[in-house]
């Protein structure tokens, strides 16, 4: 009798091991191989967005020198200086600056008009995609807790047809569907922290090509009012 009740909490003990094991890649909870495919697009558009990023790094300080010096100097070089604030060191802000230049001829509405086209179209491209990771950050907990739930039907379901269950039956299909509500958030936190990081730096980076613009706008309107740029 005492090697059964041995051999019986030898096997209650194992149970209660298993229930606390995160065994993800053997669950048969759709909701986590849901979650576990998202993360791999989150992570995937991360690293293409970080790579766009760090692609589009500026001189800013450079440009805004360049600018200002080159159309202080010679205001009619409005056109020729667009060729060289779209070199790929001035990133954004000089892709901006060449776009608005190309209006240089014109008055100070058709240039902010040129700033504000150029702004918006390289908004959306730095912007691409972005969605799906505010998509993701908002909705992966929901995702986990729909799992949770789920997986705790199934275990007070599975207690319910055993007849000799001990709370190690209830225990594991609760601790297994609480998994997917681990994975809805280690889903929802990095993807709510990157889709702060690149909003912020997209806003910072349309806030120089501002910057820019608006001292083009001005020397064009100095210039057409005759006054002498210095």
């Amino acid at each position: 009798e005492t090697a059964h009740l041995g051999a019986e909490g030898n096997k209650e003990a194992a149970a209660f091991a298993e229930a606390g094991s995160l065994n993800i890649f053997e669950s048969k909870d759709p909701a986590l191989w849901i979650l576990m495919v998202l993360f791999l697009v989150a992570l995937a558009i991360g690293a293409e967005r970080l790579w766009v990023l760090l692609h589009t790094k500026s001189a800013n300080a450079e440009l805004v020198r360049l600018v200002t010096e080159r159309l202080s100097q010679n205001p009619a070089t409005g056109e020729e200086l667009a060729k060289d604030v779209s070199e790929a060191k001035f990133g954004v802000e000089g892709r901006i600056a060449a776009v608005t230049l190309k209006g240089w001829q014109h008055d100070e509405d058709t240039l902010q008009s040129y700033a504000n086209a150029a702004t918006v179209a390289e908004r959306r491209y730095l912007s691409a995609r972005l969605p799906v990771l505010s998509t993701l950050g908002n909705n992966a907990p929901f995702i986990g807790l729909l799992g949770t739930v789920l997986g705790i039907m199934k275990a007070f379901r599975d207690l319910a047809g055993a007849a000799d269950a001990g709370p190690q039956v209830v225990m594991k299909g609760i601790s297994e569907a609480l998994v997917a509500t681990a994975m809805g958030l280690g889903v929802a936190i990095p993807c709510v922290m990157l889709f702060n990081y690149f909003s912020s730096a997209i806003k910072r980076k349309l806030s120089n090509s501002e910057e820019v613009t608006n001292i083009i706008v001005a020397l064009r309107r100095a210039t057409r009012s005759g006054n002498k740029v210095v």
